[in-house]
């Protein structure tokens, strides 16, 4: 019998099984236009990271470019010399 941890949603259905991987927010922060700038965070080694990006605004033409160094665990961001809208960084690891 297989063990770990399943979750069902009211319907019946399995929406979580243990094989799975759930991700955990590691750091949310406003990045303002043109601004480069970066994380560091010991919590981005405990699995692997991820982020996304959502502009603060409906027209924005710009995103900056993310990285991420393992080594130092730190996530930084690049305008790479342009501008675009201030963006919704979230970041995390699963």
């Amino acid at each position: 019998m297989p063990q770990g941890l399943q979750v069902w949603n009211s319907a019946g259905v399995l929406i979580v099984d243990y094989t799975d991987r759930l991700g955990s927010i590691v750091a949310i922060a406003t990045l303002v236009s043109g601004v480069d700038g970066s994380i560091t965070n010991s919590k981005f080694a405990m699995g692997d990271p991820f982020w996304m990006l959502t502009p603060l605004v409906s027209y924005a033409t710009y995103l900056p470019t993310v990285s991420f160094n393992a080594g130092t665990s730190t996530l930084s961001w690049a305008w790479e010399g342009r501008s675009g809208a201030s963006t919704r960084l979230i970041a995390g690891v699963y």
